[in-house]
């Protein structure tokens, strides 16, 4: 054994042997993205939004101002999307529901919405609701890609709302290695 700074560019690793000294991952160099394996978190897009009222009475699908961006750096990468927002409804009956969009492409349940669903079917008093969603994607894309929440009412005399008196919405959005 000998003290000081090994300089060797190559070395048999059959002949390592004991405890090998710890190495920094700012010494890792040229390791890209298409190297990470399978199911490795690339990037992390985070947006807490102060969105103020979203509401409507539609009882067709409506974008919220709940939205993120983010570039995938591969077409085989999946995006885990994952909101929390708080929401309301108005004092008739009716009831809130909720997807998940693309762009302007729902990919959640076009019909039912397949994230929430809020009821005050016989109560006929406002209800507030915190609510959470996460939905993977794989949008095959390279491209900037845009996430957003849609809202309709189940009775066109219902106010619901997306986000409700001022409060913040967080979305984050993560890239997956396929």
């Amino acid at each position: 054994t000998g003290v000081g700074a090994f300089t060797s560019t190559s070395i048999d690793a059959t002949k390592l042997s004991g405890d090998l000294p710890a190495i920094s991952g700012a010494s890792l160099t040229g390791f890209t993205d298409a190297q990470m394996p399978a199911g490795s978190v690339i990037q992390v897009v985070n947006a807490q939004l102060d969105v103020g009222h979203n509401s409507t009475t539609s009882t067709s699908w409506v974008a919220s101002s709940v939205t993120a961006s983010i570039t995938p750096s591969s077409t085989s990468s999946k995006i885990l999307v994952m909101m929390h927002i708080g929401m309301a409804i108005g004092y008739t009956n009716g009831a809130l529901q909720t997807t998940l969009a693309r762009g302007s492409t729902i990919i959640g349940s076009s019909t039912y919405g397949n994230f929430s669903y809020i009821n005050a079917a016989s109560t006929n008093e406002g209800l507030y609701h915190p609510y959470s969603l996460m939905h993977t994607d794989s949008p095959n894309s390279t491209s900037s890609t845009a996430y957003n929440l849609y809202f309709k009412a189940t009775n066109a005399s219902q106010t619901v709302y997306a986000t409700h008196n001022g409060s913040t919405a967080n979305i984050t959005l993560m890239e997956i290695a396929g």
